[in-house]
């Protein structure tokens, strides 16, 4: 579960977005129309290709947008719930923007020609009825949608199969488009216009008895056309249209852009009939022929249809017969440049700071003296109070004498902005301030005790390695002592003998099979430290199954036996070892 802040921050966030996208909106579609204007003699490929980049960006940009602000929120409410921070001119402008969970980057009033300020505070009051109100629109947008998608699902469960020779057509002419998937044809009596419908399953709807009422060239440049959208996936980029226009429903920029790209691919499918087709008249002709039958009627929704009204075909067949393509009539001149004058003007407006010596509306001159110690205290009388700013200074220090100068240098003067925030939310702030401060005190205490906790293990682990040292060393120095005495007291005996005897027991049998083994290392007898054995007793010593040199087996036997019956025997073969000693 989301805390309760976030949560605040991501319906603010989603609500700037909505907002910023009218002017992205606006943006795309002036890009659009620069498109179009210039790309008039370019292939309609081209021009399809850029507007939809033109669409990719606005949508990145509104993706974009609401990242940054959504970040921007909840770092400024994070900063808010630690501590009021300290300064002159952001002190009260701090803790009424967090309240209202800042202006989400917009312009500050108190520095632009144009106060925005009533605006934004009431767009930051409203910001849930505005997201609610859009979770409505997009869910119903969305239910019609799932409907149009359940009615093409109906559509291909009761469309009819035509005659075969159709089917067999239907596949030359896949071949002749380069088209690799399984394209079915069905006739239905429910649609007016053919339809392709369908991306991972793909089939081609037409009207019934259209395939025995025109002439079969007709037919199959009709087809041909269908094929083309299938073929370019135009029926999932248009469901991806469907989406985005229900997501910004509002923004008639967008909607304006979406339209430039079914229209450019209508005219993309064209120029793919065209480039297989031998008589381009006969292709003109099944257009003319549908212009009538057309008026009036649309394919089904959500479908790649033929064409979606009668000026739809016309344009398409002047295109094909003048090769040049739809350029911007005059209603679309005039509001692109209505919008770009719009655009222009509120950044101008929002851009150009207010003069000095005349202070922003709704703003108080406070004379700060250097340096400057700023306190907002909060006070709640009303639900509606005022939020103000107490800055406490110590006494100026008189200025260094100028021979010139008659009276001191007048200290620099700090606005601070006057704000108003609703009460019930400055004590939900307030409550909110006071719980992530008593949270940030519980991790400091923690801190401190993991700290002083590891302090004392690191002084309890040193003591114990100094005892240990100081007890390995008396140890030593007493073996030492007791050796030298033995041999003294037995001269037969070699001092590394009496070593031995201390270092080693009679029962610690490994470290006896590790100092032969060690031994037999140095000598160059063991090749393989993984498998080997080794058998040594008063008489030889066989590494191996092989006698040792005889240099060798008269150290070892010196030093590790100390009786006619000692012996020792060890084979190691990979992780298995088999060991036997005998030791008087």
């Amino acid at each position: 579960m989301l805390p309760s802040y976030i949560r605040q921050e991501v319906m603010y966030a989603i609500c700037w977005t909505l907002i910023h996208s009218l002017w992205l909106g606006i943006l795309a579609a002036m890009l659009a129309g620069i498109v179009i204007l210039c790309t008039r003699k370019l292939a309609a490929v081209i021009r399809y290709r850029l507007l939809a980049a033109d669409l990719v960006l606005f949508v990145a940009g509104a993706a974009v947008m609401f990242y940054y602000l959504l970040r921007q929120g909840i770092e400024e409410s994070r900063i808010a719930a630690i501590g009021t921070p300290t300064g002159s001119a952001n002190l009260v402008q701090g803790l009424g923007d967090n309240g209202s969970s800042g202006n989400h980057g917009l312009l500050d009033a108190s520095r632009t020609l144009v106060d925005y300020r009533p605006v934004v505070d009431y767009l930051n009051q409203h910001a849930f009825i505005i997201v609610d109100i859009w979770l409505i629109c997009l869910f119903l947008q969305l239910s019609r949608l799932m409907t149009g998608l359940y009615g093409i699902g109906r559509l291909r469960r009761t469309g009819t199969k035509p005659f075969d020779k159709w089917n067999d057509t239907l596949l030359l002419l896949s071949g002749q488009l380069g088209l690799k998937k399984r394209v079915r044809l069905l006739e239905s009596a429910s649609i007016k216009v053919p339809a392709a419908i369908g991306f991972l399953k793909p089939v081609i709807l037409v009207p019934l008895g259209m395939l025995s009422n025109l002439p079969a060239e007709q037919v199959e440049t009709v087809l041909l056309h269908e094929l083309a959208h299938i073929k370019r996936g135009d029926y999932l980029t248009n469901l991806l249209l469907y989406i985005t226009e229900a997501v910004f429903f509002f923004n008639p920029g967008l909607r304006w852009l979406n339209a430039l790209i079914r229209r450019e691919r209508e005219a993309c499918c064209d120029d793919m009939v065209l480039s297989v087709t031998v008589d381009r008249t006969v292709y003109l002709d099944a257009l003319v022929s549908f212009r009538e039958y057309l008026t009036g009627k649309t394919g089904p929704p959500y479908a790649v249809a033929l064409g979606k009204g009668r000026n739809s075909l016309l344009w398409r067949v002047r295109r094909m017969l003048t090769h040049e393509n739809k350029t911007l009539d005059t209603m679309e001149k005039t509001i692109l440049s209505c919008g770009l004058a719009a655009v222009i003007a509120i950044g101008l407006t929002a851009s150009t700071p207010v003069t000095a010596g005349t202070p922003a509306r709704d703003t108080i001159p406070v004379t700060a003296k250097s340096p400057v110690t700023a306190t907002s205290p909060v006070t709640a009388t009303t639900p509606a109070t005022t939020v103000t700013a107490k800055v406490d200074a110590p006494p100026p220090v008189p200025p260094a004498p100028v021979p010139t100068a008659t009276a001191p240098t007048p200290y620099p003067s700090i606005t601070i902005r006057k704000d108003t925030i609703p009460g019930q939310f400055r004590r939900d702030s307030l409550q909110k301030i006071k719980a992530e401060k008593e949270r940030q005190d519980g991790y400091d205490l923690i801190l401190d005790a993991m700290k002083l906790d590891a302090e004392r293990r690191d002084l309890r682990n040193k003591a114990l390695i100094d005892s240990l040292s100081q007890l390995h060393s008396k140890t030593m120095d007493l073996v030492g002592a007791d050796a030298a005495k033995m041999a003294n007291e037995h001269p037969e005996l070699t001092l590394d003998n009496l070593r031995l005897a201390y270092d080693e027991p009679y029962g610690n049998s490994d470290r006896r099979i590790q100092r032969i083994t060690n031994s037999l290392k140095e000598a160059g007898l063991i090749p393989d430290e993984n498998s080997f054995s080794f058998n040594l007793d008063s008489e030889r010593l066989l590494v191996n199954g092989k006698p040792a040199p005889d240099p060798v087996f008269r150290r070892l036997k010196e030093r590790y036996l100390h009786s006619s019956n000692d012996h020792f025997n060890y084979m190691q073969h990979g992780g298995s070892t088999q060991t036997d000693i005998r030791v008087d």
